[in-house]
């Protein structure tokens, strides 16, 4: 795989036959959850590492699988294609301030590189508002064909805040139902799930949001891709 900061292989096809993941699209957007779970796969270790150094955060080994993955995707965008990468956790950002709504060009790789290498900077925390991020993509003009979305669970919040600071994983059903309700009609959704234990419902729920879609559901191993 190409190393971050270096776009070594821009494809033109449509599907990657190894994972059986979507790929192309002419405005392909990447959803990247950067709440505080992505840290790890264990609730311990999550907790864990979340009193650790900011340094210690960015080198855990589920978010640079999240971030290899971006890696590997972006790689892979065709060239005369449109994206963005959107990051969510409480809020949404875009990898490159000032851009959100914004389509950027596949050609300038110089930009592509900098988009990519941003997300390095990120630090994981927070709760997980799918419901914010899908509500982003509707500021998108014209709307995405193909959508990345790479995720480790069910989401943990709405567009506000949460009113108790447990939440049930009926709640999170709840709250993913409502979110994907309000998904555009007639975009793939590829999702990319690196589990999290404890959230048995998640793989069932994003899988079956894939399969309505048409676009493809990956949980892939820890040394992917």
């Amino acid at each position: 795989m190409s190393s971050v900061g270096s776009r070594s292989h821009i494809g033109d096809g449509n599907r990657e036959y190894l994972t059986g993941m979507r790929l192309g699209g002419e405005h392909v957007l990447i959803l990247l959850d950067s709440s505080t779970s992505m840290l790890d796969e264990s609730i311990v270790n999550i907790i864990r590492r979340r009193n650790m150094s900011s340094e210690v955060k960015k080198r855990s080994p589920k978010w640079r699988q999240a971030l290899d993955t971006i890696n590997w995707i972006s790689a892979r965008f065709p060239r005369a294609s449109q994206y963005q990468i959107y990051s969510y956790s409480d809020t949404v950002e875009p990898a490159i301030r000032g851009t959100r709504g914004k389509w950027l060009s596949v050609n300038n790789t110089k930009q592509l590189n900098e988009t990519v290498e941003n997300l390095n900077n990120l630090i994981p925390d927070g709760g997980s508002s799918l419901e914010s991020a899908v509500d982003a993509i509707k500021e998108l003009q014209p709307q995405p064909d193909n959508i990345y979305l790479i995720t480790d669970g069910l989401p943990t919040r709405g567009v506000q805040p949460p009113e108790k600071r447990n939440i049930s994983g009926q709640e999170r059903q709840q709250l993913f139902e409502r979110a994907v309700a309000k998904l555009p009609y007639g975009i793939p959704i590829n999702v990319i799930l690196l589990p999290t234990e404890g959230d048995p419902m998640a793989p069932a729920a994003y899988w079956q949001i894939a399969r309505v879609t048409q676009g493809s559901f990956l949980s892939p191993a820890v040394d992917w891709p």
